[in-house]
């Protein structure tokens, strides 16, 4: 019997008879063939033949079934060095020590003389990169330099830990990849390659090498720029990581520097002559760099003292233009300080930071983004820290904080951070500014127009191609329609010629059997008739020849119909391709027409102004051109001489103090004509109420029906309309003593609307509010400008005023209705008084019926633009004795009662109120919620008719319960009166918890 197969030998069979894989075969075709005969190694067990016996072991025992690994495979052949060890070169060397730049950092990097490169961390510093860039760049050549991470600092900012390291232009930024600094090519700490902008995987050199790097790996970058395009290499730890990256099309040809990115992290770098880690070939480091391979940086150390540049400017007169310039002009010798450039370093830095609101000068940060208080951001002080880390630099600095630097005592505390041994420099540009500068703005907006051009043209040109794409779509699917329709008909026409075909061989076989049928029968009956004439001994006769068949008519006429139609189609087809298609419209580009006026443009249009409009009002008044005595070396004008730049100043400070909102207290004067007004205004109101006539009971019916309808668009308006005499029998305007009896019992103001009475108040309000603004700020004040008169209205006569509620888009049109009383200065834009502040009231009552006749004559000719739109919140009442609380804030005068004292009409009590609200007996509690308005009957006033009974009060202790009725009914004015009766309308209460 012959022995089983051990395990082995069955795994080695089955393993014989499976295939390979596709990547063993790849292996086995690189791997040196084998000798098909192999020894067995003295520890490997062998399968025995089949028939053979199973070899014993020396002890006797039965064997056991052994599991044996697969054998290992093949390794993986070394990929061969690309690099070549480094040829003897005996050309100079450089001159300079080769290092990293101090004059060519971050403000926030901090270099050793051992090229150890640390950082500041705190404040805005915690939030941006910090970068450094050699001092000698390489032209051509083969050179090497290695870094090492020393620690972590976990202090790495929001955007965490972080190490660039590779070559850059001598105009990149410093931060790569980012705007500016796009001349790059460097590894980062992640695996990864930027190449200008973009992040590439490292393409590795070797599957089991890893392109990231922690503390302690040494990381070198070997510059090649032989060869076609030149290329980079990452090594680490003496071992090639990535196969050379080709430079990018930008960097071939250019000089390469040194460079180096980093946050949260100490490093140390070593540029030769010896690398710490040897790299499979000799290599050159770049302290060795031949003279004729490289050049050396242009930014270094100030030939002279380092300078402070403190630019000075006005609010929209250009100073950020002026900045740039200089900022292009200079290049790296100077440093931007400012608020913009904080931003945009953080941002560069890959934190993302928006802005909302604000200006150029403070833009406003979201504190969401990240913690703006530790940044300094937000309040300032980041400035202030990069001012401080300049200067421990030494850099020249361009210091840009526009509100600042116009104020002397903020300029002395500039120049005190900055130390004795800058030249403080300030640079007035006020004016207008210079021919470069106007070019610049120019060359922005032509560029503009001509962007928005293309785009214009882009977008045509992609319609036109679509309605040419649509069209053909269509003309394809006409065709392919028509194409289905002939089918569809030569189709139906064949099934038709088939079907008649088959017809028509019926129809002949069957006349073929009926014919042969009749022949039989003949030729039976002849048959018949032969044999009989045999017997009877006659002559048979002759058997007629069969007659051909003719084509009939009615196949005839169906086959001349076909030839016809045929002809047809023919000609159809014909005509179909003797037709031309209509021409296909041709793309004509339209022409680039640029008829923008460019004399009045002066300075870049930008997205945010360059300060903000309530900083300059808080500010403004401590505005000044700076002078030597603040502690400055020179004092440049940039744009103007210096007498036209304090002129500038002195037109600057005239303007905005006619912008000013001062915090005036109300003079005595003012506040005893108002009280006046307010005793005379109620009388005035009254005896009009009294004077117009009552509607007779015919009249009251139609009256109470066109109110129902909305017909009468007011009920006051409407009467005072019905009881208007005509013009001729109106009395004279001038000669009028007293405006409340014109002669004949009746008042002047007999006939006037709430428009007028609107348009009384406003023309004495208006008169007040000029001379008593005189009054309280002083004859050194140019008067109330247009953009603060709605101020003054509230702080005089703690009221609302805006051009709307007269149903005017602004101040200009406002003062048209009442040009008899103000006006607006030409150029100044402020209000002046037409009348002595001692004239009567009786004179704008005067004026505003003179203006009722003229406005009423205008809209009798059709001119609609006389009519006057009003709204509720023109008949509102200014604060003052003698009133029932109306709006919010202090008590409103008003006709309708009397008192003093705090309280609110027809709005809602503060919380912490209770109020004692009105509304009749008979009504329901739903139907007054908290903005009750009490029907006509409830309500008390002159324009009310008296209620039949006054009704119950009703009590409400919610907070924000409404405080009374909102047009009248009873008078309250708070704490101070207490309890007060009206004639109607019954008692109110309001206290305070």
């Amino acid at each position: 019997m012959a022995p089983k197969k051990t395990t082995t030998a069955k795994k080695a069979s089955v393993k014989a008879k499976s295939s390979p894989k596709p990547e063993d075969k790849d292996k086995a075709a690189d791997a040196p063939a084998e000798s098909p005969s192999k020894e067995p190694k003295p520890d490997e067990e062998v399968a025995p033949a089949d028939g053979a016996a199973a070899p014993e072991p020396a002890d006797g025992k039965p064997a056991e079934a052994t599991e044996t690994k697969a054998p290992a495979p093949a390794p993986e052949p070394e990929a061969e060095e690309p690099e070549v060890d480094a040829a003897a070169d005996k050309r100079a060397r450089v001159k300079c020590v080769v290092a990293w730049n101090a004059y060519d950092t971050t403000i926030d990097a901090l270099v050793s003389k051992e090229n150890v490169l640390s950082c500041l961390q705190t404040g805005v510093f915690a939030l941006t990169s910090k970068a450094a860039r050699g001092t000698v760049g390489v032209k051509s050549g083969r050179y090497y330099f290695e870094v090492k991470v020393l620690e972590w600092n976990m202090k790495g900012g929001k955007q965490g830990r972080q190490v660039r390291v590779g070559f850059s232009t001598k105009e990149c930024g410093h931060v790569l990849g980012s705007r500016g600094a796009k001349s790059c090519v460097a590894f980062n700490d992640t695996g990864k390659v930027l190449l200008g902008s973009s992040h590439d995987q490292v393409k590795l050199f070797r599957k089991n090498r890893s392109a990231t790097f922690q503390l302690g790996d040494v990381v070198g970058v070997l510059l090649n720029l032989g060869g076609e395009s030149g290329s980079v290499s990452l090594f680490k730890n003496g071992e090639r990581i990535s196969m050379p990256v080709p430079l990018p099309e930008a960097l071939q040809g250019q000089t390469l520097f040194p460079h180096i990115d980093f946050r949260g992290a100490v490093l140390v770098s070593n540029f030769g002559p010896d690398p710490w880690k040897a790299l499979p070939f000799k290599v050159r480091m770049l302290s060795d760099l031949s003279q004729a391979d490289s050049e050396d940086s242009a930014v270094g150390p100030p030939k002279s003292a380092p300078e402070v540049v403190v630019p000075v400017g006005l609010p929209k007169g250009g100073i950020f233009d002026w900045a740039d310039a200089f900022i292009k002009k200079c290049g790296t010798t100077h440093v931007e300080i400012s608020n913009r450039a904080a931003i945009d370093w953080v941002r560069a830095s890959g934190v993302k930071v928006r802005t909302q609101g604000g200006s150029l000068d403070k833009p406003t940060i979201n504190d969401q983004t990240f913690d703006v208080q530790s940044s300094g951001l937000a309040d300032g002080s980041a400035t202030r820290q990069m001012l401080r880390a300049a200067a421990a630099h030494g850099r020249s600095i361009l210091y840009l904080e526009v509100n600042e630097n116009l104020k002397g005592a903020s300029r002395e505390t500039t120049l005190q951070a900055v130390g004795p041994q800058y030249k403080k420099i300030a640079a007035v540009a006020v004016g207008e500014p210079s021919d470069e500068i106007k070019e610049r703005a120019r060359e922005e907006v032509r560029a503009a127009k001509k962007a928005e051009h293309e785009r214009l043209v882009a977008k045509k040109k992609a319609e036109f191609d679509a309605q040419k794409a649509a069209r053909e779509r269509k003309r394809l699917a006409e065709q392919a329609k028509a194409e289905r329709v002939a089918r569809l008909e030569a189709s139906k026409k064949k099934a038709a010629e088939a079907k008649a075909k088959l017809e028509a061989e019926k129809k002949a076989e069957a006349e073929k059997k009926a014919a042969e049928a009749k022949t039989e029968a003949k030729a039976d009956a002849k048959d018949g008739d032969a044999d009989k004439k045999a017997e009877d001994g006659e002559k048979p006769e002759e058997a007629e020849e069969p007659a051909k068949d003719e084509p009939k008519a009615d196949e005839k006429a169906e086959a001349a119909a076909d030839k016809s139609e045929a002809a047809e189609t023919t000609k159809e087809e014909a005509k179909t391709e003797e037709k031309q298609e209509e021409p296909e419209p041709v793309w004509e580009e339209p022409a680039f027409v640029d008829d923008t006026d460019y004399s009045k443009i002066w300075f870049v249009k930008r997205e945010a102004p360059e300060i903000s409009e309530n900083v300059v009002d808080k500010n403004f008044n401590k505005y000044s051109l700076p002078d030597q005595k603040e502690g400055f070396a020179e004092v440049r004008f940039e744009w103007n001489a210096a007498s036209e730049a304090a002129n500038k100043m002195k037109d600057f400070m005239v303007e905005r103090q006619k912008r000013e909102r001062l915090e005036l207290s109300k003079p005595q004067w003012l506040t005893d004509q108002l009280q006046k007004w307010n005793e005379t205004y109620n009388q005035w109101r009254k005896a009009a109420t009294l004077a117009k006539p009552k509607a007779s009971k015919a009249e009251e019916p139609a009256a109470k029906k066109a109110k129902t309808e909305g017909e009468a668009e007011d009920a006051e308006t409407a009467a005072a309309a019905a009881a208007e005499p005509a013009i001729e029998d109106e009395p004279e305007i001038w000669s009028c003593e007293d405006v409340k009896d014109t002669g004949d019992g009746a008042p002047l103001f007999r006939s006037f609307a709430k428009e007028d009475w609107a348009l009384l108040t406003l023309r004495y309000e208006l008169h007040l509010l000029v001379h008593g603004f005189a009054m309280a700020a002083g004859s050194d004040r140019p008067g109330i400008h247009d953009s603060t008169v709605s101020h003054y209205f509230q702080k005089f006569f703690s009221k609302n005023f805006a051009p709307g509620y007269y149903g005017k888009k602004d101040l200009a049109e406002v003062v048209a209705l009442v040009v008899d009383t103000v006006t607006l200065g030409e150029g100044s834009g402020c209000l002046e008084a037409g009348h002595p502040d001692e004239t009567p009231v009786d004179t704008f009552v005067k004026l505003t019926e003179e203006a009722r006749r003229e406005r009423k004559a205008r809209i009798e000719a059709g001119d609609e633009s006389a009519e006057i739109k009003l709204n509720e919140k023109a008949l509102q009442k200014g604060a003052g004795k003698g009133g029932s609380a109306g709006g919010k804030g202090k008590g409103q005068p008003d006709a309708r009662g009397g008192g003093k004292g705090a309280g609110f009409k027809g709005g809602k009590a503060r919380q912490g109120q209770m109020a004692i609200q009105q509304r009749p007996a008979h009504a329901q509690p739903a139907q007054y919620s908290q903005s009750y308005r009490a029907p006509v009957s409830a309500r008390a006033g002159p324009y009310d008719r008296p209620a039949s009974r006054p009704p119950p009060p009703t009590y409400s202790s919610r907070p924000y319960a409404a405080a009374g009725p909102q047009y009248g009914g009873a008078a309250y004015t708070g704490a101070r009166q207490g309890y007060q009766q009206q004639p109607r309308g019954g008692p109110s209460f309001a206290y305070r918890r």
